[in-house]
């Protein structure tokens, strides 16, 4: 437990209020300036039924006046002291977002949940350091996030989904979408997407020969400026889905709008030209690239005298990026490739990417996969490999997880990088708490040590800098091992490079959810669960947090939960489940798997599957844990296929069906052989050696 905490909470068990818990708070921090404001400190009011919140704002390296910086909780302004220090009174809610400003720093926002910052031994919550980055002449801030679209199931739904965009209400509909995550991008110097979609009205005419083929609506540019997002990328395989007609209402609307572009044209010369921009009064030239031409015909490439994307290929990428630099811009470039879902980039890919960094551009920004892949500090610059889906309509689980990125750019040089996690709830990006924030930086945190490059964390977010300590892997004899009373997030002292394979092996929680508490977010909800005989309910208290409560509709009712759709990542292997459960009356829970059929086969009910393990749970009104291995076989054909996990909870005979209540669910994969996993030596991804997920139940 930090000293600053174990000073703080002897002062809030006492009961003296938010000035006392603040003072303890001020003498039992290593300050981060010599000077301690004591007339600050007595000018806080005392608190009676209120969370105190406290937590410190780290401006060492750029020395920060905090003088000039404000800092508001969910809107309530918090007192900063002159070392950085804040407290504040808060009404308990499920989430806790900061907003930090003033005329000497560039603005920032941070979101925790409940659950991951509160402790039940003070009644308080605990923000860890949120690092921040001074204004100076020459130093701009970009915004960059990976996949989005609007068309599809966003106006259209699956059956029982809501309908997210209505004609009549298009324009809120979008704002709404884009809601979330406005805070964290629309204060940005400049802020750009990958726009994966062609914009028009109504199917523009005909597409070439591929499977998937996409179109938005044309509101969504005018949405995208109206929010601020200043810049799309069109270098992707979808810009070119309905040919020229496609592209020329995609550019239309887009200039209709205000919405810089680049990486698409209706030929090569056009599609290759950058959007230039002054910004913070830097000048930056956007260059945006697909990495494939397509094997149907015509290709999504432009060409002599046809339009498309930008081919990537590392000719164009030199000869561009070097041309932007003559031509005294900062190329900034962004690069659509490699292979979908791989955790890893394509070596060719990683050439080209490098290839622009040798080029002088000091950033490249990367999409495609829909999931998230690892960052490199090569030479002087930064690559992210992919940052995943920011608004798209994929059911897929693993894509849901991703996130987005800040960089800080000094006199066209690479200054500073901070990632952000966030979960696509509803379709909609909104910032990730709990397992997902902790899932997403574990897996970037790993992938990114592979390439020699290790990020360090900045309240709930990862920072990467060019400094050679970022280059370095951090010794494991000096991590700082979590409190025992709290889950070990990073957030809360949890480490993604301290973390060794164990001989059980390791396990990975591929339901990444299971925690409950990203499950509300503004209007959108949670769709990845489903239930029968019962009705199903998330349910949030100051106490306990998030979990789901399965409410019966009979006295005679087994209440089955069940993931929505299939998940290829429940693949053929050796599992368990771990949850905690709180049901009154004794039962059997029974975990069974559904594999996904095959091509001609009879469908069946969502909940009906192939029982692979029970276990006798014994009624308490508190709650228990739970732990049941199971395997997941093999398909019929012999092939692995997508499964779907049904828990079910069968009463003794007799006993009258009460509400049950789950947390803390997993389905941990084991592996077999920790060598096989980066030698062994890191937790990749969000993976959790056995010894450890033992102490954690």
């Amino acid at each position: 437990m930090p000293a600053r905490m174990r000073g703080l909470r002897r002062i809030l068990t006492c009961g003296e209020g938010l000035a006392a818990a603040l003072a303890a708070l001020l003498l039992a921090v290593q300050p981060l300036s010599a000077h301690i404001d004591e007339d600050l400190v007595g000018e806080l009011p005392e608190v009676e039924g209120e969370l105190v919140l406290t937590g410190a704002l780290d401006g060492r390296r750029d020395r920060v006046d905090f003088g000039q910086v404000t800092l508001s909780i969910n809107g309530a302004q918090a007192v900063l002291n002159g070392a950085g220090h804040f407290a504040a009174s808060v009404e308990p809610s499920r989430y806790y977002q900061l907003h930090i400003g003033g005329p000497g720093v560039f603005a920032m926002a941070q979101t925790f949940g409940h659950a991951e910052v509160y402790d039940a031994g003070c009644s308080c919550l605990d923000i860890p350091a949120v690092e921040l980055v001074a204004r100076r002449p020459g130093r701009v801030e970009l915004f960059f996030a990976g996949d989005s679209m609007a068309g599809r199931r966003f106006s259209a739904p699956f059956s029982g989904n809501p309908r997210l965009l209505s004609p009549e209400t298009i324009d809120s509909d979008l704002d709404r979408l884009l809601a979330p995550m406005r805070p964290y991008y629309a204060t940005a110097d400049l802020a750009s997407i990958n726009l994966e979609s062609i914009l028009a009205d109504e199917r523009p005419g005909a597409s070439p020969n591929k499977r998937y083929v996409f179109f938005s609506p044309t509101a969504l540019a005018a949405a995208l400026r109206r929010n601020g997002i200043d810049h799309v990328s069109l270098g992707n395989n979808h810009t070119y889905d309905y040919l020229e007609a496609g592209l020329v209402s995609t550019i239309g609307a887009l200039d209709a709008a205000g919405v810089l572009h680049s990486g698409a044209g209706l030929d090569t010369e056009q599609a290759l030209q950058a959007a230039r921009v002054q910004v913070g009064g830097e000048r930056l030239a956007m260059l945006g690239y697909v990495g494939w031409a397509g094997t149907f015909t015509p290709t999504q490439v432009a060409g002599e005298g046809k339009g498309g994307a930008a081919h990537g290929t590392e000719q164009n990428i030199q000869m561009a990026t070097e041309r932007e630099r003559r031509a005294g811009f900062t190329p900034i470039m962004q690069y659509h490739g490699s292979a979908e879902y791989a955790p890893r980039p394509s070596e060719y890919s990683v050439r080209r990417m490098r290839q622009a960094i040798d080029s002088g551009a000091p950033v490249v920004s990367s999409h495609h996969p829909h999931v998230t892949q690892g960052l490199e500090l090569y030479r002087d610059g930064l690559i992210a490999y992919s940052l995943g889906n920011f608004l798209f309509d994929q059911e897929r689980s693993e894509t849901q997880a991703s996130m987005v990125m800040k960089v800080w750019l000094e006199d066209g040089e690479f200054l500073r990088a901070e990632i952000i996690p966030i979960q696509l709830l509803d379709y909609r990006p909104v910032p990730a708490v709990g397992n997902i924030r902790d899932a997403v930086l574990r897996r970037t945190m790993a992938l990114s040590a592979e390439r020699g490059t290790y990020l360090q964390m900045s309240g709930g977010h990862a920072i990467v800098r060019p400094e050679r300590a970022f280059r370095r892997a951090p010794d494991p004899e000096t991590c700082d091992a979590p409190s025992p009373s709290r889950r070990a997030l990073l957030v809360n002292g949890g480490s993604a490079y301290c973390d060794r394979a164990m001989a059980a092996g390791l396990g990975q929680d591929i339901l990444l959810r299971g925690d409950f508490e990203n499950t509300h977010y503004a209007d959108a909800e949670e769709r990845f669960w489903r239930a029968d005989d019962a009705q199903m309910q998330f349910v949030h208290s100051p106490e306990e947090g998030g979990y789901l409560r399965l409410t019966p509709e009979t006295a005679n009712a087994q209440p089955k939960l069940f993931s929505s759709q299939y998940m290829r990542s429940l693949a053929p292997g050796r599992y368990t489940l771990n949850a905690r459960m709180r049901m009154p009356r004794d039962a059997m829970l029974e975990m069974a798997i559904k594999l996904s059929p095959e091509p001609g086969s009879p469908s069946t009910a969502r909940w009906r599957g192939d029982a692979v393990g029970q276990h006798q749970v014994t009624g308490a009104e508190d709650w228990q844990e739970l732990s049941l291995n199971f395997t997941i076989p093999m398909g019929a054909d012999g092939q692995s296929r997508p499964a779907r996990a049904i828990l079910t909870v069968r009463f003794a005979n007799g006993a009258t069906a009460v509400p049950v209540d789950f947390d803390d669910v997993e389905f941990v994969r084991w592996e077999s052989d920790p060598a096989e996993i980066n030698g062994g030596e890191l937790a990749w991804t969000h993976q959790r050696p056995a010894e450890l997920m033992a102490s954690q139940r």
